[in-house]
This record gives C-alpha cells, sequence and structure tokens, in this order.
C-alpha cells in the first residue's frame, strides 16, 4: 500500500510540476477578452466576472482588459480572434452562442472553421422557454398543434423568429408569429397589452426580471429549449420532444446546440496543447471557485459549466450535420421570409 500512495505521490508532484513550468511560458503581460456585443448585456456581465476570477488561477497573468467588440451580430469579433489575434495566450474571446450553427446556415457571412478556435470552457448553457400568457389556456404541449398562438419576434435571423417557424414545420404547431418589435421588452410590453401572447425568452430572464409574472401564474411554460433539461425545469418537456419524427427531431438538435455552446470562452486558433491545457485548468478552477460563484450569483448568473472538450465536441457534432438536413433546415427558414 505504501508504494502505491508513493507512485501516486509521485505522478501527482510530476504533474503539478510540469504544468507549473508550462505555466512559465505564457507572457506575463495584459491578457485582452474580446466580447462580441456592446457593454451591459449578459455576454458583458459574464466576461467581466470570469476575467475578475481566471487571472487569479494563472498567477503569470498580470491583468485581464475587457474588450468589447461590437459589429454584425457578433461575427465581427469572431472573425478577429479567427484570422488577427495571435495564439499565444495573450487574447481569448466570450464567443456567440451561434457560432457554429452560422457557420453551416450562413457560410457566406461566417467565414471561419469553428473546429479550428481553442475551446477553453463555458460558464453556462442558454436555458430559453416559451412563454403564453395563462388566458391562452395552454396547458400542454398538444395545445400548441391545435390552436393559434400570436408570437411576438424580432428579425428573421434571431431565436424569436426561427424557433417558432421551425417548430411549425417540424411539429405542426399552429404559431402566428408577429415581427416588427425592437427587441424583447417591446413583445413583453404586446404581451401585457393583450396584441401578443408569448416569446421565446431566456429562464434567467423571467426568473430575475418577470419574477412577479411567475408567481402570479400571469404566464405559463409549455416547453424549454436546449439539449437537456433545466435542473430548475424537470418535469417542462424539451423542445425536441415536440418533433413529430426523428428528421424532425434532428432538425430542432442543429438549432438548440447553440443553447449547449450557451456563454462560451475560446482562444485563436493554432494555441499550443500545453498553453490550451493551462487554460482550461484555469478556467475549471474559476468555476468552482466559491468567491467566483458568489459575484456571479449577486449579479443574477447561472454558473452551469461545461468544459472545453465538451463545448469542441458539441461544435464538431453540429458542423457534422448531413448536409440534406442543413438543405431542409435552411429551406423551412426560407419559406417564411
Amino acid at each position: 500500500m505504501g508504494r502505491k500512495l508513493a507512485t501516486l505521490f509521485t505522478i501527482s508532484f510530476c504533474a503539478a510540476t510540469f504544468h507549473m513550468a508550462a505555466a512559465q511560458t505564457l507572457p506575463a503581460k495584459t491578457i485582452k477578452l474580446i466580447v462580441p456585443y456592446a457593454p451591459g448585456g449578459s455576454y458583458d456581465v459574464y466576461a467581466r466576472v470570469v476575467a475578475e476570477h481566471f487571472r487569479l488561477h494563472v498567477p503569470i497573468i498580470q491583468s485581464i482588459v475587457v474588450q468589447n467588440m461590437p459589429g454584425a451580430g457578433g461575427m465581427t469579433a469572431v472573425q478577429n480572434l479567427y484570422s488577427r489575434e495571435v495564439p499565444d495566450g495573450t487574447s481569448m474571446a466570450i464567443m456567440p452562442r451561434d457560432v457554429a450553427t452560422n457557420q453551416i446556415l450562413r457560410p457566406e457571412i461566417a467565414k471561419y472553421d469553428a473546429r479550428k478556435f481553442s475551446w477553453i470552457g463555458s460558464v453556462a448553457a442558454y436555458a430559453g422557454v416559451l412563454y403564453v400568457v395563462a388566458e391562452a389556456n395552454v396547458r400542454s404541449v398538444d395545445e400548441l398543434k391545435r390552436r393559434e398562438i400570436i408570437i411576438g419576434a424580432w428579425g428573421q435571423g434571431t431565436e424569436s423568429f426561427t424557433t417558432p417557424t421551425i417548430l411549425n414545420s417540424v411539429a405542426g404547431t399552429k404559431f402566428k408569429i408577429v415581427t416588427g418589435y425592437g427587441g424583447g421588452p417591446e413583445v413583453d410590453l404586446a404581451v401585457e397589452r393583450g396584441e401578443a401572447e408569448g416569446r421565446v425568452a431566456s429562464w434567467t430572464f423571467l426568473k430575475t426580471q418577470k419574477h412577479e409574472w411567475l408567481k402570479s401564474k400571469f404566464i405559463t411554460t409549455p416547453f424549454q429549449t436546449g439539449l437537456k433539461r433545466h435542473p430548475e425545469l424537470p418535469d417542462i418537456p424539451l423542445i425536441t420532444e415536440l418533433a413529430q419524427d426523428e428528421a424532425g427531431k434532428q432538425i430542432l438538435n442543429i438549432m438548440n446546440a447553440d443553447s449547449g455552446i450557451g456563454w462560451s470562452f475560446a482562444a485563436p486558433p493554432g494555441m499550443s496543447a500545453d498553453m490550451l491545457n493551462i487554460f482550461r485548468v484555469a478556467f475549471d478552477k474559476t468555476m468552482a471557485d466559491k468567491a467566483f460563484i458568489s459575484d456571479a450569483e449577486k449579479r443574477g448568473l447561472e454558473i452551469l459549466p461545461s468544459t472545453g472538450a465538451e463545448i469542441q465536441n458539441l461544435v464538431n457534432t453540429t458542423l457534422n450535420t448531413p448536409p440534406a438536413v442543413i438543405a431542409k433546415l435552411r429551406s423551412f427558414l426560407g419559406a417564411a421570409n
């Protein structure tokens, strides 16, 4: 037994020594953390709280500076990270969750290969739900297939439009989609005025910003988006469960792959394996850091992390979607335009 313990200690010591030595290869200078959207949104908030704590787990890092780089629905920052940033450990970004789906649906805009990014990890998956006013009397997903529900949307490239559009095609729902709203808040006001009956929204948004709606049962949530049920919503069906056949389920899985990517972090393509491992280990330690978790909770942020390897696998799976399935998905969205 003593020999086994000694061997395990030696292995652990050598591994720790290796990572400490590898960490010394990181430049002792400021690291840039790019945010693909304007200040104030969830991406910006997540990036800033991660920046405060991540650097503490890589001692060689002097500081992390958050740089907002909005433009082209997040694509400006993605393209910059892909083709302009050097993979030497001095830059990283919080990535748009549609980085992989945009590559297969909008190749004329997405001039990159998401597989090649150096994926570090994800703070949380995106948990979305469809909320519908209680007066609509939607008590189950089957009722969404029997009566028309007026859904508010704000742009045909957003989840507010694509989710109900695809469901009408693959699940037999009867959503009437009204576009032209300026964003979620405008739809919420329309719901309060009785002009619309619901929309796709973040579960975090509802429980933090519309708590009274949930408490008073002003709204119901017939289904949730994403690839797995949220821990707080164990009895609410996943969107994939609405599909009428396996082909429809496959399409919904593609559309919801970005939910799993969520609020993820990546470095430029070409980062060395040793350096990527240092970043991944530091990220995982950050996610388990009590001080980080406390700061995130104070900001109303969920922490449901995934490892860099898990995000890499999800990106690869999304991009390996059969061309015939992608063509059908594009046809569904194109027919609604």
